[in-house]
């Protein structure tokens, strides 16, 4: 399995914590992730942050993160990543819109 998408399909946080334990794990092959609007507020940064560095695309616009976990994946990402584009749609006071290649 090289791409998953899955856009708006408001799953539990229970869903989303497997999907990015999957990801992290040694085994996964998954290149590219969308997951554009859903709510991983409740995943754990540590195990966002390796999912993030194990992918080469990753696509989040309009999911919900919490500042420490936007922490936890940049600070990993700038240690060790294979991600070659990012895209990140944060939404809190104001829009904030985070394109790396």
């Amino acid at each position: 399995l090289r791409r998953i998408d899955i856009v708006d399909t408001k799953l539990t946080p229970g869903q989303c914590s497997k999907i990015f334990e999957a990801v992290a794990s040694e085994s996964s092959t998954l290149e590219e992730l969308v997951i554009s609007l859903n709510d991983l507020s409740a995943v754990n940064g540590e195990v966002l942050a390796r999912s993030f560095s194990k992918l080469k695309t990753g696509v989040f616009g309009g999911s919900i993160l919490t500042p420490q976990q936007c922490n936890e994946i940049f600070s990993h990402l700038s240690r060790d990543s294979r991600l070659e584009m990012l895209q990140i749609k944060i939404s809190t006071n104001r829009v904030v819109w985070h394109s790396v290649r």
